[in-house]
């Protein structure tokens, strides 16, 4: 199973490594997306898109998707309006197929690796859009 995802303070707390021993998911190779020209940034947020979209619904407790997805969702005031709305339907969709698992999981299951995982997954979807939805709040309250 991936390491537990635990709810931060902020955003950028997840680029603080935890202790050694805590087992908590933390960004471990954030991008620069910053310092992308438009069309790469373009390319990555539909590479990101897809890959969210074409593997397992458990997917974003990989390291390597979960560290891209935090880089995307710290510089989404930068993101253009189209990877705005790709990266954030992405991300809803997967919640949305999430639930009905986890709630199957969760009545029918005595075996708790699987329901753990799907409950890692939703806190992780819901962190990442509730991260978005404050930028997004931040940014018209300008």
């Amino acid at each position: 199973m991936a390491p537990h995802f635990v709810f931060p303070r902020t955003l950028e707390e997840l680029e603080h490594e935890g202790q050694e021993d805590d087992n908590r998911l933390c960004v471990q190779n954030p991008v620069d997306v910053a310092s992308f020209v438009s069309s790469k940034l373009e390319e990555f947020v539909k590479g990101v898109s897809f890959d969210l979209s074409d593997r397992d619904i458990l997917c974003i407790e990989e390291q390597d998707l979960f560290d891209r997805v935090y880089s995307l969702v710290r510089a989404f005031p930068i993101l253009s309006p189209s990877s705005k709305l790709t990266l954030l339907e992405t991300l809803r969709s997967n919640l949305a197929v999430l639930l009905p698992n986890l709630d199957f999981l969760s009545r029918a299951s005595d075996d708790h690796v699987p329901l753990s995982s799907h409950r890692n997954a939703f806190k992780i979807y819901s962190f990442f859009l509730l991260s978005i939805l404050l930028a997004l709040h931040s940014n018209t309250s300008k």
